[in-house]
């Protein structure tokens, strides 16, 4: 009866550390796909800030007052969105990304967005192969052997 009881406890000690051990990996590539997409996103976003001379340099800080996203947008569609403003108070980086999305929901459909999503993974994958293939496959890995939806 002794032996059993700690054959279970070792057994859950190790079910537990395994468990503990896949989660901290899981943790880690969720970072790792998290900077690639940020570093990803950023290049791509610079390819087009840098024909009018401006560049983000750390993609939340320098995207979060709407000004360098109303500008991206412009670059992509041609058409003018007005004055981004200037100010520092939050007020004023809500109506910069405000007009941003309003923009957006106008012109951008579900198909869109879809196609959107779609590209983005094959950028991922292209621009930084070896890194977007390590993720892809340990994603696809740990998605396989523990049934979990969403990894990535």
């Amino acid at each position: 009866m002794m032996n059993e009881v700690m054959q279970i406890t070792k057994h859950d000690m190790l079910l537990r550390d395994v468990l503990k051990f896949e989660q901290g990996r899981i943790k880690v590539m969720q970072e790792e796909r998290m900077f690639l997409q940020k570093k990803v996103f950023t290049k791509w976003i610079n390819s087009f800030l840098e024909r009018v001379g401006m560049k983000v340099e750390d993609l939340y800080l320098d995207m979060r007052d709407g000004r360098m996203l109303l500008k991206l947008i412009e670059i992509i569609s041609g058409e003018k969105l007005g004055k981004a403003h200037t100010g520092a108070l939050k007020v004023f980086w809500a109506e910069n990304i405000n007009k941003s999305l309003d923009y957006l929901s106008n012109k951008v459909t579900l198909s869109t967005l879809t196609l959107i999503g779609l590209c983005w993974d094959c950028v991922c994958t292209v621009l930084d192969r070896d890194l977007g293939k390590s993720l892809l496959k340990r994603s696809w890995t740990t998605q396989s052997q523990h049934g979990l939806s969403t990894v990535l």
